[in-house]
């Protein structure tokens, strides 16, 4: 009989569990000849965010015809990045959204990502008294075991396209090919560096 696992929002992580995350990608198979199916969950409204409608010229081998598509096909782009680099036969949910994030001429947020859950106590964990961030608990036990509708929670800055006075104008750069121009930041880069911290490579950990 399968031990019930207990799964946990990152507001709700306590003394008497231990948040293992050092040996994550090799846990999750970095390398592997596998690859692990990333799915985006949409997470903005009607015209904003990642349906946005503001027409753009195709860019680096992006074809997107809206600010919204071109930020949809290169989200895809990252993620099928990593996961070409995972071996999970539970596919890893991303829910993203974007948002005004703080911003002002010499510093910005570019994006905040964690583990939406956590998980422990599941039957194939190898210690029950260790959270394991949703996308590692799925993998180890080879189902879904995290709860929850993502098993990653992102939200990129919205104000990198064009707001005045956000880092000197700087903006978000969609191209494909990594190639960004004076004045723009990869898109793409910053996506794969926010997705690692949601596999679970972050801070916070808790001892009894």
């Amino acid at each position: 009989m399968r031990r019930a696992a207990r799964t946990l929002t990152p507001m709700h992580i306590h003394g008497g569990y231990r948040l293992l995350v050092a040996a994550l990608l090799l846990a999750l198979g970095v390398g592997s000849a596998s690859a692990a199916t990333m799915q985006i969950i949409n997470g903005d409204a009607e015209g904003e965010g990642l349906n946005d409608r503001t027409p753009v010229a195709p860019v680096g081998g992006n074809d997107g015809g809206t600010r919204g598509e071109q930020r949809r096909i290169a989200l895809q782009y990252a993620a099928d990045i990593l996961g070409s680099r995972l071996d999970s036969a539970v596919p890893i949910r991303i829910a993203v959204r974007f948002e005004t994030l703080g911003c002002s001429a010499t510093r910005a947020s570019l994006g905040q990502t964690a583990p939406a859950q956590f998980a422990a106590g599941f039957a194939d964990a190898a210690r029950p008294d260790t959270l394991y961030p949703a996308a590692l608990a799925n993998a180890l036990a080879g189902r879904r075991v995290a709860a929850g509708t993502s098993d990653i929670d992102a939200t990129f800055n919205a104000a990198l396209d064009g707001e005045d006075g956000c880092l000197g104008g700087r903006r978000w750069y969609y191209g494909l090919d990594r190639n960004p121009g004076a004045g723009e930041i990869d898109f793409i880069g910053t996506v794969l560096h926010e997705l690692i911290h949601g596999l679970g490579f972050i801070s916070r950990v808790l001892t009894r």
